[in-house]
């Protein structure tokens, strides 16, 4: 038996098209399992990422025109030393900056920080904000 071209063709897509059809319902879930799923992504993601950051160490939080917020703690970290690892990307020299400890903020004066007189030790989970 003879099989004309647009046969062999019909044949040969016809398998393709049932194979693509097979594999598209094979990975059909519903709204809701698939909302489920991407419920337990995410948690299990935060998750994660909060044992990464308690490994990680201690840190000091940087607030403002920053592109670290985020700075690793170590003895005799100060507080320029923490603001050029955060890169202040300000297009002008701050007008304030204060450091929050345990709750309580820690005035830094900026022409004495400035002028270096005034450059504090930070400590663990100290919050700088840069205004």
């Amino acid at each position: 038996m003879v099989i004309g071209r647009n046969q062999r063709w019909y044949r040969l897509h016809g398998i393709s098209i049932a194979l693509i059809i097979f594999a598209a319902g094979v990975g059909c879930v519903s709204k809701k399992r698939a909302a489920e799923q991407a419920r337990k992504a995410y948690f299990q993601g935060q998750g994660r990422a909060l044992m990464q950051r308690e490994q990680a160490g201690p840190v000091v939080t940087v607030n403002g025109q920053v592109v670290r917020r985020r700075v690793d703690w170590r003895e005799g970290l100060s507080l320029a030393e923490a603001l050029l690892e955060a890169e202040y990307t300000g297009t002008t020299t701050p007008v304030s900056l204060r450091i929050t400890r345990g709750g309580r903020p820690i005035s830094v004066t900026m022409r004495r920080f400035l002028s270096g007189s005034q450059n504090p030790i930070l400590e663990p989970n100290d919050v700088i904000e840069v205004r």
